[in-house]
């Protein structure tokens, strides 16, 4: 609860980044989801044209609509994913090199005795190592906590919604397991 508390201070600071790459990631997240919806439209509307084309009122333009569509998808999950990327790693690196500087600043107040008590290596290896985790805390771990959450609710409802409740409660079994 102590380490949880130090490195709230630091995130608290930048909690606007931490805001703003959460919600590029959040829509992403929501792009992606529709993604497999609008290939298995252009796929279905394929097919049935091959079948009969004379029967069916799916045309080339509509294909190519719908391709021009996921492609415009594709560039706001690259936009958007630019954006959590800048957002979270950034505050983490920032808050990174915060804790780097406070840690500096406390160590140059510290005497000889100090020093002569504990290896340097130790405290290089505080110094990389130890804040590299903390990085990884704040901006990784912040990341995947947040997609995963996010993901999964994002495709059992589209899964309850487009193929069958009773198919999405199978499948969800193993991941109970």
């Amino acid at each position: 609860m102590k380490t949880l508390k130090f490195a709230g201070r630091y995130v608290l600071r930048h909690w606007w980044q931490y805001v703003l790459g959460i919600l590029a990631l959040y829509m992403v997240d929501q792009v992606n989801v529709y993604v497999p919806e609008y290939t298995g439209n252009i796929i279905d509307g394929l097919t049935a044209w091959l079948a009969s084309p004379e029967t069916v009122a799916f045309t080339m333009d509509d294909a190519m609509r719908i391709v021009l569509m996921i492609l415009g998808m594709g560039a706001a999950i690259a936009i958007g994913r630019f954006c959590w990327r800048f957002f979270i790693f950034g505050a983490a690196r920032s808050i990174e090199k915060e804790i780097r500087q406070d840690m500096y600043g406390h160590l140059s107040t510290l005497s000889m005795r100090y020093f002569n008590q504990h290896k340097t290596g130790d405290l290089m290896a505080h110094f990389t190592n130890d804040l590299m985790s903390v990085r990884q805390l704040l901006g990784m771990t912040v990341i995947t906590a947040f997609d995963a959450t996010v993901m999964l609710v994002l495709v059992l409802a589209n899964m309850i919604k487009y193929v069958s409740p009773k198919l999405t409660v199978v499948a969800i079994i193993p991941l109970l397991v």
